[in-house]
């Protein structure tokens, strides 16, 4: 299993604003493709915050290692 690589005040940041996109993209966006995007993104956002792990963060610190 993957070890978190997020430090608590990111992970509090990432959930937080996984819900904001969530809320956002289905409250204040109308139509278009941004109505179904940010509810993804906010998703994605919320659940590495809740898990506290970034697989972005993970790429690029491995990417440099090597």
């Amino acid at each position: 299993a993957a070890q978190p690589n997020l430090p608590v005040i990111a992970r509090v940041g990432y959930a937080v604003a996984g819900l904001l996109f969530i809320y956002w993209g289905f409250t204040a966006v109308e139509s278009g493709g941004l109505r179904y995007f940010l509810p993804l993104l906010g998703g994605f956002l919320f659940v590495e915050g809740s898990i506290g792990y970034c697989l972005l963060l993970a790429t690029l610190r491995k990417r440099r290692k090597a």
